[in-house]
Formats: C-alpha cells, sequence, structure tokens
C-alpha cells in the first residue's frame, strides 16, 4: 500500500511525512531521510526515472509526496491520500521566508527582497492558479488545491488535515494517522516517546 501526502507548499507536508515516517518505524530515533524514503515526485530537479527506480526498490511500504492538486494525480484505491491544508496567508509568510534562504535567483521575480510595491502581495493576490503562477503559489492556487480534495473528501482513502489542529493536538493527529495507515506503536512505545508537542515557527 502507499501513502502520498499532497498538500500546497509550506501546509504542514514535511512535518505530516516524518509523522508517517516514525509511525512506520516506531522508532523516535529513526532517520527519517525524507528526500530519499519518501521522494517527492513532482519535483523538476529529478529524473523521474530515477525516482521510480528508487520506489521500486523499496521493500517496505512505501510513501511519496506531492504538490500536485489531487485532480492532476493518479486515483489508486489501494493508496491512501494524506492532504495537509494551513491557512492562506500562513503558508504564503512562510513561502517567503522560505524562498528567501534558497538561492535560486528565479524566485526574485515574485519575492524580491525590498519589495517596496507589493510585488509579492498582489502576485499571491491575482496570481493564477496554474502554469509558471504555481511557482509563486498565489490564493488561486491554493484553493484549487483545496476544491479538489474536497471533491473527494468522502472517499475512504482521502484524508484531509489542518495544519492549526495539528499545532494543537499533536497527540490526536499521531492517532488519527496511525488509523489510516494502520501503523500502531508497540506495547513498549508510547507516544510521548514518539513526539514532543512544539509549535512550528515555520
Amino acid at each position: 500500500m502507499m501513502y502520498s501526502s499532497c498538500p500546497p507548499p509550506k501546509c504542514g507536508t514535511t512535518w505530516m511525512q516524518t509523522i508517517v515516517s516514525l509511525l512506520f518505524s516506531g522508532d523516535p530515533e529513526v532517520e527519517t531521510e525524507l528526500s530519499v524514503k519518501m521522494p517527492w515526485v513532482d519535483i523538476r530537479i529529478r529524473e523521474m526515472s530515477e525516482v521510480a527506480e528508487r520506489l521500486e526498490a523499496m521493500q517496505h511500504r512505501r510513501s511519496m509526496k506531492s504538490h500536485t492538486p489531487m485532480d492532476g494525480l493518479p486515483f489508486d484505491d489501494q493508496a491512501q491520500y494524506i492532504c495537509v491544508f494551513r491557512h492562506p496567508l500562513d503558508a504564503h509568510f512562510s513561502y517567503r521566508k522560505h524562498v528567501h534562504n534558497i538561492s535560486m535567483t528565479w524566485f526574485d521575480t515574485w519575492f524580491p527582497e525590498d519589495d517596496a510595491e507589493g510585488i509579492t502581495i498582489r502576485r499571491f493576490l491575482d496570481g493564477g492558479a496554474e502554469g509558471f503562477d504555481g511557482d509563486a503559489m498565489p490564493l488561486a492556487n491554493i484553493l484549487q488545491h483545496y476544491k479538489a480534495v474536497s471533491a473527494l473528501a468522502e472517499r475512504p482513502n482521502v484524508s484531509l488535515f489542518h495544519y492549526a489542529d495539528m499545532t494543537t493536538d499533536l497527540a490526536g493527529t499521531f492517532t488519527r494517522t496511525c488509523q489510516i495507515c494502520w501503523a500502531f506503536p508497540t506495547p513498549k512505545q508510547t507516544w510521548s516517546n514518539l513526539f514532543r508537542p512544539q509549535r512550528s515557527t515555520t
């Protein structure tokens, strides 16, 4: 069975991946190595053949990350789809901080350091949902993600989480993710060993 995390960027994807990795292993000291064990399948800097080969070679339950809206992904009844959402403004400002730590100059078009003219917030409010605008993660793109997931939300293998709920009830998030993934701790493992409640600042 395969698990796919497919929210917009900066909405809790890596956090959810880490939770799934911890539950799969049951070991709080596990080296999650998310980029290897749970590859981001639609990132443009890797060859798809390399990603597919890595997934095929895995002997354990497989998990993937995608930032493609659900209506752009293959849908398989034997897979679980986990989608995390966050208040769009929180995601926007987290994304701003994120791209300023990336040495790719083409992000400067949408996220200039000195933004006296308000280019970044205008792009967020007015940008389109598809094409290169998607790399700037405008509001329309986030809403497209949400609409695509909402259309499938009643399917038993589609689960929605909210970032705010994860920050206020991490134990509940672990429990629910356990039920989705059928990955339960052994009697010697406790929730307190697998997580430390802490609010994210990004």
